[in-house]
């Protein structure tokens, strides 16, 4: 929801819209004939490779490329593997995709009930890290980085979503189930829930201290929990890790206390489906399914210059296969006619000032994009804070002259991220 001042004294600022009442029912995207599952591991064709075309898999089972971060997924339905490519990504990010064809009758695997009694982390990494809400639990055993705070998320990236309220709403109880687990596989002692200021009570004890964020847009960024909530400080090309917090999604958290207090792995997305209308829906479909079936199940039809977007209108991003899978972490498809596709143009910026005032960090977008547009990317980094840059898209929403800034200041830190790992290698 849009606010703004009648005399025009302050700027525009967007409010998290929250779900009136969560649906007794969500739509249940149908299982699909065939499931891609993208390993955040590039794909190499190597003779060592764990997984092959022809294997079966399992519901609920390991599916292992290599030993290193994100080389394990678990399969969500019951079929045979019958391709392993290369898949390429936003900005120059590398997966391996892997393909299974879906057979009629489904089979469980049961390895995970052998671990119910005794939780560890290596079990939990083994089975839930690709478990709805995608569990960072790489990030858990990184010898070097130890965490000393755990942090759930149960505010929603983006205005219009309305995933990580449902599971707060709704599943509560598997959550304090998780935040249990938790405590006991990482040892961590602090864990802390961070939910909208106006869900803020009524949580008793959960094992968690909770904590709460403003209803404006986008107190609810990592970046923010951590400077205004935890008060601490991420500086330019830290990780929240560097600094020992890791953070995870409320459905993260759902999933690890469903799986141990249900012995099943979760398979189930839940997914915030937002039509051309802009009217949005609450849906649940198996990880991996492709996005086409969730058009079909809406009955929604994609023409000639519509946009596909993964998560909301102010961060998502465009997707240009109707094929691509839901993800572990897809919190949103948002669908958008090209009729009503916001304008974009190379028109010069006019000084107005606005995306100053906007930015939640202070960066003066004003120069930095000039920079950006000229492909001078560790200047804007050096002058500018290109780095300090949170991605909550406000300044591209305020922009008078409609130039796309936030697509600037992603291209921009990957370019330099290139120029640096170019610089290394020919040190």
């Amino acid at each position: 929801m849009l606010k703004r001042s009648f005399f025009g004294l302050t700027q525009p600022w967007l409010k998290y819209e929250g779900l009136a009442e969560p649906p007794d029912r969500i739509r249940q995207i149908p299982p699909p004939d065939q499931v891609t599952y993208l390993f955040d591991t590039p794909f190499e064709k190597t003779t060592d490779l764990k997984l092959n075309i022809g294997d079966s898999i399992k519901r609920g089972q390991p599916m292992v490329i290599n030993d290193g971060p994100g080389g394990t997924q678990v399969g969500s339905v019951t079929g045979t593997v019958t391709a392993i490519t290369p898949y390429a990504g936003d900005f120059g990010r590398r997966y391996t995709a892997v393909t299974v064809k879906v057979v009629d009758t489904e089979v469980t695997d049961s390895g995970f009930s052998a671990c119910l009694e005794s939780p560890d982390i290596e079990s939990a990494r083994a089975y839930l890290a690709g478990a709805p809400g995608n569990p960072p639990m790489d990030r858990l055993v990184d010898s070097e980085k130890p965490i000393d705070t755990l942090v759930i998320d149960a505010v929603d990236d983006d205005i219009l979503i309305g995933t990580r309220q449902y599971v707060l709403k709704t599943d509560f109880p598997s959550v304090i189930k998780g935040i249990d687990i938790l405590r006991r596989i990482t040892g961590v002692e602090r864990i802390v829930l961070v939910v909208s200021r106006e869900s803020f009570q009524g949580y008793g004890h959960i094992g968690a201290d909770v904590l709460a964020a403003d209803l404006k847009y986008p107190a609810g960024n990592p970046y923010l929990i951590v400077s205004n909530l935890l008060k601490k400080e991420v500086r330019a090309g830290q990780s929240f890790e560097d600094i020992g917090v890791c953070f995870f999604s409320i459905e993260a958290v759902a999933s690890l206390g469903r799986a141990y207090t249900e012995g099943d792995v979760p398979v189930n997305k839940i997914i915030t489906f937002i039509d051309k209308n802009g009217a949005r829906s609450l849906a649940a479909a198996r990880i991996g399914t492709p996005v086409a079936d969730v058009l079909s199940a809406y009955g929604v039809t994609l023409n000639e210059r519509d946009r596909l977007i993964f998560g909301g209108p102010m961060t998502g991003r465009a997707v240009y296969d109707i094929e691509h899978p839901i993800l572990a972490d897809t919190d949103a498809v948002f669908v958008q006619d090209r009729e009503s596709i916001p304008y974009s143009s190379d028109y010069p910026c006019i000084n107005c000032g606005d995306c100053i005032r906007v930015c939640p960090v202070n960066i003066p977008i004003d120069m930095l994009v000039r920079f950006l547009e000229a492909g001078q990317f560790q200047e804007a980094a050096d002058q500018y804070a290109l780095e300090s840059c949170i991605e909550c898209g406000l300044c591209s929403y305020v922009c008078v002259s409609k130039i796309p800034i936030f697509q600037y200041i992603r291209l921009g830190k990957y370019e330099l991220s290139r120029e640096r790992l170019a610089e290394a290698a020919n040190d």
